[in-house]
């Protein structure tokens, strides 16, 4: 990886179509300090996202009679209609990972060519296993669609016009057939995307600062 950099950014290895802007990683970015913790945020990004996010809670919260049925036809119709899709995406996932072993995509250094491993092999299998599979599969995997199957089964309950059960949508109190159902959905709703992997692996790659967005 080239020493030449822009603002702390490294320039990427071999030929590039290399771009010239003013523009500087950051500058629209609004820096605050509350106290003893620092934000450093993009002002558009930030602003559109938030703003989405407080306008969908509100409006959920607030037509929750009208919102519940839809969010629920919404599950029947994705489970019942994608459920080639979740099965497909499995095997499709494994198939890139072969052919990115036999590519040369697959020597491809995180961190720059002259990166060298953190970790040895032993420890890197010990650290896949016990995390990826013992935590995520063995541990994860069982108890977490049985905690939500267990949750809407008991349905929902409210104290003080409050709810403050962990069930998923509407619950389905005394269902178990339904409760299985809201279990694994919500299950698979919260393992369904690991974006953060993938765009973490190219920001060290080409040394992005870690508040850099996608959208630059």
């Amino acid at each position: 990886m080239s020493t030449d950099n822009n603002g702390g950014i490294q320039r990427p290895d071999g030929k590039v179509n290399a771009i010239d802007t003013d523009y500087q990683i950051g500058q629209d970015n609004v820096a605050l300090k509350v106290g003893p913790f620092g934000l450093d945020i993009h002002n558009r990004v930030f602003a559109i996202s938030g703003l989405a996010i407080v306008l969908f809670v509100i409006v959920t919260l607030t037509f929750r009679q009208q919102v519940e049925p839809f969010f629920s036809g919404l599950r029947a119709w994705l489970v019942s209609n994608m459920d080639w899709f979740f099965l497909s995406a499995g095997n499709v996932f494994v198939v890139v990972c072969l052919v990115l072993i036999v590519t040369p995509l697959g020597r491809v250094r995180i961190g720059g060519t002259e990166a060298t491993p953190d970790y040895s092999y032993a420890g890197w299998l010990a650290m896949l296993f016990a995390a990826g599979m013992g935590i995520g599969l063995v541990f994860f995997g069982v108890s977490e669609p049985m905690s939500h199957f267990s949750a809407a089964l008991n349905g929902v309950t409210i104290e003080n016009g409050v709810r403050t059960d962990w069930a998923p949508l509407g619950a389905a109190a005394g269902n178990t057939e339904a409760a299985s159902a809201l279990g694994m959905a919500a299950t698979i709703y919260h393992w369904h995307c690991t974006l953060g992997q993938s765009t973490r692996c190219w920001h060290w790659a080409w040394r992005f600062s870690r508040s850099t967005k996608v959208c630059h």
